[in-house]
């Protein structure tokens, strides 16, 4: 049989042109292939010689020719005695002694001049180099960005072999921290990824530093199309945080009906305030509940709404508690204060609430509850100074809203209607969605006052903690016990999550069958912390073993992945 080779060589340029096409369409498909191509350039697997050394400088024999570039980091060794097998007696290798880490600091086409970074005894003229291709131990820092942008790009690293990931434990950037979690965790590279959102697209900003010295590598942005960012969101939608995910539960008395997370003797750990009507009991999260300091600062009929904000730029937290007594409302801030918590400031019928790093309120009224416009507030001078009015749609009102962003760009607010219900508000004040069921009510609802006697004005209510959080908004929901008979208590609870696709809302549930009514909850880097009362405000369980039934449940849970 002949064999046309005009026709095989043709057959083979197809072959190679489709194998070039398709490996394009991949890296056009997934355009976080460029960054991860950006971290392997500093990286080329090589290996050499160093000619000549002198004063920490040196030149080594390889070069642009072998992907070497300025910036690049070599390891500099000699050989040491053979390695053998201790029963075949069969040569394996031989043992490298390190001698150096340097720098490359210009490349020629066949040699390179390098700096060394480590002091050395020994002279290393003639010794060897390399840069390994074995696992790159890096600490990934996940920025402002949402947790689906980032997740799929520390899966194509991991699935790519090529990397061992550590996971930054900080929540917030501190460069200074970064650098020593690098330098404590010995990590060749940090990988910073954060999301800079427009109008039309969404970009992935990722900076590369250093592990040893935390020196800056590179800053590479790229744009992701919005049909390749709802891609992501779409594939994101099936996760669910089952029963597995409750690392700790912890039974608290019935007297506590609040939560807050709160840094507030500046250490840079978090702490857990549970609120009575009358106390604060603050905690260091650990296997049990370690109680730090435990206060009685203030009387309320009702406590409204707990939160905390670095009021005075102190890098210390304090606390800023709303609360009902007779007839009135009242806001005071909280500063702990040699040991003690002390009250900086307060004000008189005034709602008060943390919006991202701001301060803000509104004016408290006997017969409507929430009136007037929603203000920002500084604290001046020991006094909090109201500001410029919050821009937000009419008839919304202090405790009502969250802040979402679509991942094109687009913002909006998450708002709760007066039975429950949630709906998306657009920039321009248009209610765009709303959810198909609602939540299951409030719980912390107070009459309105009537100058006539027996008349009833109704109830004006505290709306329930919407925690915004990469991208998505969340919200407790309660179940009641019969279909809609929300008088008779609730079953049990969950935590929805809310992502704006920049046309819908979907919902996801992040942790379901939590038992009885959600009295609030907050994030804690990781975790997820719900306080809940039991059905009835009894357990069952406790009764027939003879301890307390009167308690409350605190579940710790784990959200690792779905934001970090």
């Amino acid at each position: 049989m002949k064999i046309n080779f005009k026709c095989l060589s043709i057959i083979f340029s197809l072959l190679l042109l489709c194998s070039f096409y398709s490996y394009a369409q991949d890296s056009q498909d997934n355009p976080y292939q460029s960054l991860m191509d950006e971290i392997l350039l500093n990286f080329p697997s090589v290996s050499g010689k160093v000619i000549t050394s002198h004063n920490n400088k040196g030149v080594i024999n390889k070069g642009e020719r072998d992907k070497l570039k300025v910036g690049l980091r070599i390891n500099i060794y000699r050989e040491d005695s053979s390695f053998i097998h201790p029963v075949t007696k069969e040569f394996l290798g031989k043992i490298e002694k390190q001698l150096a880490l340097a720098e490359i600091t210009s490349v020629k086409e066949t040699e390179a001049e390098i700096k060394l970074l480590t002091k050395v005894e020994d002279n290393i003229n003639d010794s060897l180099f390399k840069i390994p291709r074995s696992k790159i131990k890096a600490l990934f820092f996940q920025g402002d960005i949402n947790w689906y942008l980032a997740d799929s790009y520390y899966q194509m690293l991991k699935d790519s072999g090529r990397f061992e990931l550590i996971d930054s434990t900080m929540e917030t950037l501190d460069m200074s921290k970064l650098s020593e979690e690098a330098s404590k965790k010995e990590v060749d590279l940090v990988i910073i990824i954060d999301s800079d959102k427009k109008t039309d697209v969404t970009s992935i900003r990722q900076k590369l530093y250093w592990g040893k010295d935390f020196k800056a590598i590179s800053d590479k942005t790229i744009i992701l199309k919005p049909g390749y960012v709802q891609s992501l969101m779409t594939k994101a939608l099936p996760l669910i945080t089952s029963d597995s995910n409750i690392l700790l539960t912890y039974q608290v008395p019935n007297t506590i009906k609040k939560i807050a997370l709160a840094d507030l003797n500046g250490d840079g750990s978090p702490d857990i305030i549970l609120a009575t009507e009358n106390s604060f009991s603050i905690y260091q999260p650990s296997t049990d509940l370690k109680l730090l300091w435990d206060f009685s600062n203030f009387t309320s009929d009702q406590l409204l709404w707990i939160d905390s904000i670095d009021i005075d730029m102190s890098k210390r937290d304090s606390l800023i508690v709303t609360a009902y007594k007779d007839g009135e409302v009242r806001t005071s801030v909280y500063k702990l204060i040699d040991n003690n918590l002390k009250e900086l400031v307060s004000l008189r019928n005034v709602f008060m609430r943390r919006l991202g790093n701001s301060l803000i309120g509104q004016e408290y009224s006997r017969s409507q509850g929430f009136e007037s416009k929603i203000y920002y507030y500084d604290y001046k001078d020991g006094k909090l100074v109201r500001g410029a009015a919050v821009i937000i749609p009419e008839k919304v009102n202090l405790y009502d809203f969250s802040p979402i962003e679509s991942p094109d760009g687009k913002k909006g607010l998450i708002v709760w209607d007066d039975k429950g219900f949630l709906t998306l508000y657009s920039s321009s004040g248009i209610i765009s969605w709303r959810s198909a069921e609602d939540f299951g009510g409030f719980t912390t609802k107070i009459k309105r006052e009537s100058p006539i006697f027996m008349i009833d004005r109704g109830e004006w209510s505290v709306k329930d903690r919407l925690v915004q959080k990469g991208g998505g908004v969340l919200a407790p929901k309660r179940k009641p016990l019969f279909g809609m008979a929300k008088g008779l208590g609730y079953k049990e609870s969950e935590i929805k999550v809310l992502w704006w696709n920049g046309l819908s809302v979907e919902q996801i549930t992040l942790i379901d069958k939590l038992d009885g009514e959600i009295l609030d909850y907050g994030l804690l880097n990781d975790r997820l912390l719900v306080l809940c009362k039991p059905l009835m405000g009894i357990k069952p369980l406790n009764v027939l073993k003879g301890s307390n039934p009167f308690l409350n449940t605190l579940y710790v849970i784990s959200v690792k992945g779905f934001y970090n």
